[in-house]
């Protein structure tokens, strides 16, 4: 839309990094640990690491999607990548790696990730985890 765009036409950083924000929050409710629940559990998630790639810009009206996958699993973290695609072209417009920590809102400490959690999230890795 065009309160995404810049000045030069082009979708701002803020506006994509939201975006990568918001597939965060979808991506842990598909983990089984929605943002949600942190109240009831006293569990969420604290990034650690983002590292934020800009490749191909994004022009007004532009139909944008953000898919996601694991990369690999801790003791008490994740590492994923979301990839923004136009559907313009099939390449990726902007990628981010991302680190997030499983976190204890109480003790503000890190959080083993264990029991259902661990099994939900290991059915999603990669049998190769991409470099």
């Amino acid at each position: 839309m065009p309160w995404h765009c810049d000045q030069m036409g082009h979708m701002n950083a803020r506006h994509i990094y939201a975006c990568f924000d918001d597939a965060t929050g979808v991506f842990a409710a598909q983990l089984g640990a929605d943002f949600g629940q942190v109240a009831v559990s006293g569990l969420g998630w604290a990034d650690v690491l983002q590292e934020i790639h800009f490749v191909h810009e994004l022009r007004n009206g532009s139909a944008i999607t953000v898919s996601t996958r694991l990369l690999s699993l801790g003791r008490s973290s994740i590492q994923f990548r979301h990839d923004l695609h136009s559907h313009d072209s099939a390449d990726v417009a902007a990628w981010m790696n991302c680190k997030s920590v499983r976190f204890d809102t109480t003790t503000r400490r890190s959080a083993h990730i264990d029991g259902d959690l661990r099994k939900e999230i290991t059915a999603l890795l990669p049998n190769e985890v991409e470099t």
